[in-house]
């Protein structure tokens, strides 16, 4: 199938006043012209209640440039589909002389080929989702367990059961918190885990 490249590689059809699918502004005919501003203004209903025709020349001037400026960009769309389904249809064409020209084995491959990537993708996808559920899944069971979380930094989030140092004692989180630990009161998210011990003379 031969590629469509430009408005002006199409002739003009014949004057039957019917539009055609793709064609120059520049290239329709008179009753051509006059079906573009009846199917321009197809939504003024009183142009058909009072009896008038809608033609080419009773629009406005500035009707008539909106009309072909309409018509230009809905030609160039037209332009575009045509060209993706060209290039659709050349790779078909073309896989299709492949299977024939190349038996089972090319024929196999090609195949791989094209259904492998969405297959592929469709299992990262599987395996990602597998993974973040069975981190979710770790992460709910050790929650509360204790755990050494290092010196106690004033600021920081700790998961409960954080086991941290402060002045020599260790405390335990009993609740997610980035309260300090002591003051006045002391905060009732730290429990003291380990006593300070006394210094050896």
């Amino acid at each position: 199938m031969a590629e469509t490249k430009t408005l002006n590689d199409v002739t003009r059809t014949d004057d039957d006043g019917s539009l055609p699918r793709i064609c120059p502004f520049e290239k329709l005919s008179p009753k051509q012209l006059d079906s573009l501003a009846v199917w321009f203004w197809k939504d003024e209903v009183f142009e058909h209640e009072y009896g008038m025709r809608v033609t080419w020349a009773r629009l406005t001037p500035e009707r008539q440039m909106s009309a072909k400026a309409q018509w230009e960009k809905d030609q160039k769309k037209e332009i575009e589909w045509q060209r993706e389904t060209d290039a659709l249809n050349k790779q078909y064409d073309e896989h299709e002389k492949t299977v024939r020209s190349s038996g089972t084995q090319r024929f196999i491959a090609r195949t791989l080929e094209l259904v492998m990537p969405p297959v592929i993708k469709a299992l990262r996808n599987y395996t990602d989702a597998r993974i973040r559920a069975l981190r979710e899944e770790v992460d709910a069971k050790l929650e509360g367990l204790p755990h050494d979380a290092g010196v106690h930094e004033r600021g920081k989030k700790y998961k409960r059961g954080a086991l941290v140092t402060d002045g020599g004692s260790v405390f335990i989180a009993q609740r997610f918190t980035e309260e300090p630990i002591g003051g006045d009161p002391p905060s009732p998210d730290w429990r003291l885990f380990c006593q300070r011990g006394k210094s050896a003379r």
